[in-house]
């Protein structure tokens, strides 16, 4: 279904926000990081984060699960702008630094992904005080 859905994105070249597990041996994952136009985001991991509206009370099991709030695009231009943006992120970096050192404030878990050749930190979208 994922991929299914990254491939409609891509064909139509439109835009959309994808929530999917962090599956990176899943074969749609390279597709996914390709079409990124923004730093994915992470949901809690609480019983109560998604629902199933067809079935009341029931709910999938999110305990070891990670899911990623992504912004993607069918368009290359805006991939290629977002790694731009991302690059010049890094080099900036480097140059505050001195030392060529890319570490980053990290989450409270410490997720990240790699794009291209940077190791880029996920956001929470919930600060861990909200989550009981």
């Amino acid at each position: 279904m994922t991929a299914r859905c990254l491939q409609k994105i891509e064909l139509e070249k439109s835009e959309g926000i994808i929530i999917v597990p962090m599956w990176d041996t899943q074969p749609w994952y390279s597709q996914l990081l390709r079409m990124l136009t923004d730093v994915p985001g992470t949901l809690p991991q609480r019983s109560d984060t998604l629902q199933m509206p067809t079935r009341r009370g029931m709910t999938p099991p999110l305990k070891k699960m990670t899911l990623m709030v992504c912004r993607v695009s069918g368009d290359p231009l805006k991939h290629k702008e977002f790694q731009n943006e991302l690059q010049a992120y890094y080099n900036l970096g480097d140059k505050e630094h001195g030392n060529g050192n890319n570490m980053r404030r990290t989450s409270s878990r410490g997720l990240s992904i790699v794009i291209g050749n940077m190791s880029v930190v996920l956001i929470p979208l919930f600060p861990k005080r909200w989550i009981s």
